[in-house]
């Protein structure tokens, strides 16, 4: 009893090895690529994911305070949070961890 399905079929499976056709002591131009440089900053590295709802008010936040950008509202708000809701130990802590 031979098993016929086990066999590959022809042509559908390929299994070629390339060989080198320059001997690596006559290939004399490398080209190294320079690293890409990230335009993109520190602050900018990051998304943060927020409800439309959210959204919507730190735009309105945004107009009526005259900030040009999102994470200057972010950031008045949470110093405005720091400074009005953690008692002192808290916000020595805050500080601590964010200098980090």
């Amino acid at each position: 009893m031979t098993n016929t399905n086990n066999k590959r079929p022809v042509g559908l499976i390929q299994n070629t090895k390339l060989a080198p056709t320059q001997s690596a002591e006559n290939s004399q131009t490398i080209v190294k690529r320079a690293p890409k440089k990230s335009t993109v900053t520190k602050n900018q590295d990051s998304n943060i994911k927020v409800s439309r709802q959210t959204k919507n008010q730190i735009d309105i936040l945004m107009k009526l305070t005259d900030n040009k950008f999102a994470y200057e509202m972010i950031e008045t708000l949470i110093d405005n949070y720091v400074e009005k809701e953690l008692d002192p130990d808290e916000r020595r802590a805050f500080k601590t961890l964010s200098s980090l």
